[in-house]
């Protein structure tokens, strides 16, 4: 975001928002796969309360 604020409105700007907003997206949807890979292998997941 600051990127996108300190070089103002262009095509650079532009480019740096749709990078931002696909990695927004794909985020959590990687982050759901590979805990839900561990999980059906056998991978024991902590957690909060567990150390």
């Amino acid at each position: 975001m600051a990127l996108i604020i300190k070089s103002g409105f262009n095509l650079f700007s532009t480019r740096l928002f749709l990078i931002l907003i696909f990695i927004m997206m794909t985020s959590p949807i990687s982050n759901h796969i590979i805990v839900r890979s561990a999980y059906f292998n056998g991978i024991q997941i902590k957690g909060d309360n567990e150390k």
